[in-house]
């Protein structure tokens, strides 16, 4: 079950960034629409929990240590 977990959120962003692109690109009618607010979001959430795991390995071998 814990691997299921790890994979999942191993798995989950980059899946739903490469969705986020087919997406635009399929609608994309000039090349100023590549950018949106709502793209830059996406991806700054999606870099933000990526870095969680990162965080959260520091405290716990602060913890451990």
């Amino acid at each position: 079950m814990y691997l299921s977990r790890l994979l999942f959120v191993g798995v989950a962003p980059p899946s739903f960034v490469a969705i986020q692109a087919g997406t635009t690109l399929q609608q994309l009618t000039s090349s100023g629409d590549a950018l949106s607010w709502q793209s830059i979001c996406i991806l700054a959430v999606l870099a933000i929990i990526a870095l969680l795991p990162v965080a959260f390995r520091a405290k716990l071998k602060q913890k451990f240590d």
